[in-house]
């Protein structure tokens, strides 16, 4: 069963029911903890933590013993400040926060809970707008993180989010939470059939320069709206705590990197040109067909074969698969992904829509991906832009400037309003 037959192509449902964005949370539901106010069973917590972070074993039994003791001492701290939690079923190394039965009941939560209820009622894969698969859950598994050595992480695969390290020591949402939420967002949004614009993925080959140390040979282009989103949220909260103003000028300027990575020529704009030119000339490109799959160059080894365009002696092609977005473990949902993959030399975009892939019929998803790639590219240098102008504000330590153009950036390409349509917290 393929997108087309849960009404993917519908426009963005709006979700009225839940009130609370992240805008609007008090800011003592965001601000971190001064270490100075820590008590006793967050010191613990911390203490036990650290040395889980500072193992160099890779023994999973002595990993997971040190696990344990990092969980106990969390149950101290969610106890004591209010949060509800449960065990996860599925591991016992896993912390779920607990989700308000009732619309009343989460008025009265911890603000942990609160978001908790709004993301399991409102991030999941719907048809009528009722959730059927895959809501979202937040979990604490500090195993995970070290595994990943990752701060914070959106699991599209267990739909899970993942609660960053200071987010259970000090109980709060924080901008780490912003930027996975801003992953989450976007994932459910095309599980929905909801085309947009940062559904794509910019690679180059292993040979040339890293992009970034984390980013090294590829990122997903929705890191540009998830790092605006988080710089904009370390701003607003900088007025609070400082440092928060220098990890906003540092992910800024990751941001500002990554959105060059994707203005490349041989990036978005070569890849526009390729795209157009198979649309309006496409006699001049050889006859497309199934082949297998090309090797080392991005795709999925699990994609065995790809329906292929390419430009007589040249090094240009666009090749089009399908992967599964979603198979949910009842079996009603099985979604596709549509993948243009963009070869051009050492350098490859992998653009994605939720129209089905029908080689008798290309008309439509041609002209879909050429909106999407222009689409994009005008984002992407509207995000670089505003990266630039933050930036600079922030090394002249001018927080309010900074903030005035992370709101603008925010504005420009509409993120706050495609975030107001689909998820409050």
């Amino acid at each position: 069963m393929g997108l087309a037959s849960i009404k993917v192509r519908q426009k963005a449902p709006k979700c009225q029911a839940v009130v609370q964005t992240i805008a609007s949370l008090k800011s003592s539901d965001l601000l971190p903890s001064s270490p100075g106010n820590k008590g006793e069973s967050q010191l613990r917590l911390q203490a036990e933590w650290n040395r889980l972070d500072e193992m160099k074993s890779q023994k999973n039994r002595l990993l997971k013993k040190q696990t344990q003791k990092v969980l106990h001492e969390a149950l101290s701290v969610l106890s004591e400040l209010g949060v509800a939690y449960e065990v996860d079923p599925e591991s016992q190394f896993i912390l779920l926060i607990s989700v308000p039965e009732t619309a009343l009941a989460k008025k009265q939560a911890h603000p942990l809970n609160r978001l908790a209820y709004s993301l399991y009622h409102n991030m999941g894969v719907k048809i009528d707008g009722h959730i059927i698969g895959k809501p979202l859950r937040i979990e604490i598994n500090p195993l995970m993180l070290k595994a990943s050595n990752a701060g914070a992480l959106f699991d599209e695969t267990r739909a899970r989010l993942t609660l960053a390290r200071g987010n259970i020591e000090d109980t709060k949402i924080d901008d780490m939470v912003i930027h996975e939420l801003r992953h989450g967002y976007d994932f459910y949004t095309q599980a929905n059939g909801v085309d947009h614009a940062f559904t794509a993925t910019i690679i180059d080959a292993e040979s040339l320069p890293p992009i970034h140390e984390t980013y090294p040979h590829s990122f997903s282009a929705d890191e540009l709206p998830a790092f605006m989103k988080q710089v904009a949220t370390q701003i607003r909260m900088g007025a609070r705590d400082a440092s928060l103003l220098k990890d906003a000028l540092y992910f800024s300027k990751i941001g500002l990197q990554l959105a060059q990575a994707a203005l490349r020529p041989q990036v978005l704009s070569l890849s526009l040109q390729n795209i157009q030119s198979l649309r309006a000339n496409p006699q001049v490109w050889i006859k497309p067909r199934w082949v297998e799959t090309p090797q080392n160059i991005g795709i999925d080894d699990s994609v065995k074969k790809v329906w292929q365009y390419s430009l007589p002696q040249s090094q240009m092609q666009i090749c089009f698969f399908e992967t599964p977005l979603i198979d949910s473990q009842s079996g009603v949902i099985k979604a596709k992904t549509t993948h243009a993959f963009f070869k051009n030399g050492d350098y490859r975009l992998d653009m994605q829509t939720s129209i089905p892939l029908n080689t008798d019929e290309m008309t439509e998803i041609l002209a879909a991906i050429e909106s999407k790639v222009a689409d994009l590219s005008q984002r992407s240098k509207t995000i670089a832009k505003s990266f630039t102008e933050v930036s600079a504000a922030l090394e002249q330590n001018d927080a309010r400037q900074a903030l005035l153009k992370a709101e603008e950036g925010l504005a420009a390409i509409q993120l706050k309003q495609l975030e107001k349509d689909h998820v409050s917290y």
